[in-house]
């Protein structure tokens, strides 16, 4: 009986486990709020994640955006030292830093970073 109950023992630490690296990818991968913008060709994908924003392709309408993938600490760096921010926000630089540069998200970022570390 002992064998038995220590596999499935194992089988849920080995589910639990891969269930806690699905959702800290998730929250990380820039895409789990994703957009789809069928109208362009080909196809336009832009995904929004906890530190990064990615764009697959250009996108002129229903606004502007770059292929890109944006890193929230690489801009909130380039904002500290003056550089101009992407095109695509069209002069929005000062509210995307307020967002993406304040304590709100920084404490998403390190609540989910160190919720990932002691759940391992």
């Amino acid at each position: 009986m002992v064998p038995i109950l220590s596999l499935s023992v194992s089988v849920a630490v080995f589910f639990s486990f891969m269930s806690l690296a699905v959702c800290t990818y998730s929250t990380i991968y820039p895409a789990w709020f994703q957009q789809k913008y069928k109208a362009q060709d080909p196809v336009v994908f832009q995904g929004f994640g906890i530190y990064n924003f990615y764009s697959t392709q250009p996108l002129q309408s229903p606004f502007y955006a770059s292929e890109t993938t944006l890193a929230y600490s690489e801009f909130c760096t380039n904002e500290e030292n003056g550089v101009p921010p992407p095109n695509w926000m069209l002069g929005g630089g000062a509210q995307f830093k307020e967002i993406l540069c304040g304590y709100p998200i920084k404490g998403i970022q390190y609540v989910s970073f160190f919720a990932s570390i002691f759940a391992d």
